[in-house]
């Protein structure tokens, strides 16, 4: 069975959510995201994943921005 690949369109969304959101804060994640998908680069991630993928870079912005207001939070 042929798996296709995420469109080029899925690729940069994911891409541009995880660089916008995630690195600043959280540089290694998208590098240990790859090697759990066991994929070089967001591009070769399995179009039937992209659902998934999805969800846990949502996951993740949602626990950062959690992490960021227990941090502002002064007492």
């Amino acid at each position: 069975d042929l798996i296709f690949s995420i469109t080029e369109e899925q690729s940069k969304e994911l891409g541009n959510l995880i660089q916008t959101s995630i690195s600043p804060v959280d540089s290694s994640w998208l590098k240990n995201f790859l090697q759990v998908c066991k994929i070089a680069s967001l591009k070769l991630l399995p179009s039937d994943r992209y659902e998934w993928a999805k969800r846990q870079v949502n996951r993740k912005i949602e626990d950062l921005k959690k992490a960021e207001l227990d941090d502002s939070i002064p007492f």
